[in-house]
């Protein structure tokens, strides 16, 4: 009925191949499917440092391509529920991520998922979505690095990368006094 390799596994009695694929959005075009997912998705680049689109790996293209490729059956599927066919499930787009700064790509999909009524999104701090890992837990993390601990912890994530000076030490040597030249 299946087969398991170790990159895929394939239904052939219902022709399902499964199989996960490096984030590309050229690679990824043209497939139709009827679930896709991406982890850690606002971990993505949407440009390179140098300011250039980032080819590989790029959330924008990545998420956009995917959710192209949902949508042959998901116009299959409103036209049978039109017919009455009530249990067909229902292709699904997966994101899950820990933010990483607020407009970052995975942001920018939670906040569209409030005005579109295709779309679900939630955040959660970890101890409301793990109650084994209670807020105490992560005290320490709090008082040593805040910023850090409310964005991985706390679901809440700063404007950006490094907005924050940690190092007082270097910022304080950089006033001595002198004439800056």
């Amino acid at each position: 009925l299946f087969n398991v390799a170790d990159i895929y596994i394939r239904y052939r009695h219902r022709n399902l191949f499964l199989s996960p694929a490096s984030p590309s959005g050229m690679t990824m075009r043209g497939r139709t499917r009827m679930s896709a997912a991406i982890d850690e998705i606002s971990h993505m680049p949407l440009q390179r440092a140098d300011g250039k689109k980032a080819a590989q790996a790029n959330a924008k293209d990545t998420y956009n391509a995917l959710r192209n490729s949902l949508d042959t059956l998901i116009s299959a599927y409103k036209d049978r529920f039109q017919e009455g066919y009530f249990d067909l499930p229902k292709p699904i787009m997966y994101n899950a991520s820990s933010p990483l700064t607020i407009n970052d790509y995975g942001m920018t999909l939670y906040r569209q998922s409030k005005v579109d009524n295709d779309s679900l999104g939630f955040k959660y701090k970890t101890w409301e979505f793990n109650p084994h890992l209670p807020e105490s837990y992560f005290a320490n993390r709090f008082r040593a690095n805040p910023v850090d601990a409310a964005r991985d912890y706390a679901c809440e994530p700063p404007i950006g990368q490094s907005t924050w000076l940690t190092d007082v030490d270097s910022l304080a040597n950089a006033f001595t006094g002198k004439r800056n030249m």
